[in-house]
């Protein structure tokens, strides 16, 4: 008898010490999403996710939003603390030029890219909690006036073979949304 009781409490305990980290995520999540509707409803947003891009256990926002003018990728957190959203980055990507934003959450990271008649700009950053740091940059330059492009990593001067290459293994597993 005294070995059945001992079992019913240790898998009680075991259940209960699973769940609650769960809960308390979910109810991050929850109080997180309510704030970003409401952040939201206040702005042009032309898309969005809810995603944790970090899987720290509070989702970020991923929007694309009208800010003085111009379309803006906007990159958000929920602060629990202070039950506020926080603006982690923010990108200009032009006036109305069509534009995705994707993200991997394997590797904590978001992409944002910038386009125009000259050419564009591929971003991606890391997310850390509240941190966001510029892991890698894409660029291709349209010369004017024929139709011969550069094209960059990092700023610096690649051929289009290895600015292909890196482009594509780098955003392997990102998932887009518009």
């Amino acid at each position: 008898m005294k070995k059945k009781t001992g079992l019913i409490l240790l898998i009680l305990v075991l259940v209960f010490s699973n769940t609650m980290p769960a809960m308390a995520a979910s109810a991050s999540y929850t109080a997180a999403s309510k704030a970003y509707k409401t952040y939201m409803s206040k702005r042009s947003v032309n898309g969005s996710k809810i995603v944790d891009v970090d899987k720290n256990g509070i989702p970020e926002l991923l929007m694309k939003c009208k800010y003085n003018g111009y379309w803006y990728y906007t990159l958000c957190t929920y602060n629990k603390s202070t039950r506020k959203v926080v603006v982690l980055k923010r990108v200009s990507f032009g006036k109305d030029y069509p534009a995705c934003f994707q993200y991997n959450t394997s590797k904590k990271q978001v992409y944002f890219n910038q386009e125009s008649t000259g050419g564009m700009i591929e971003t991606v950053f890391k997310v850390n909690g509240t941190k966001v740091s510029k892991v890698i940059s894409f660029r291709s330059m349209r010369n004017y006036p024929g139709f011969t492009y550069t094209y960059q990593v990092n700023g610096k001067k690649v051929s289009y073979n290895t600015w292909s290459k890196k482009r594509t293994s780098t955003l392997k597993g990102f998932k887009n949304h518009i």
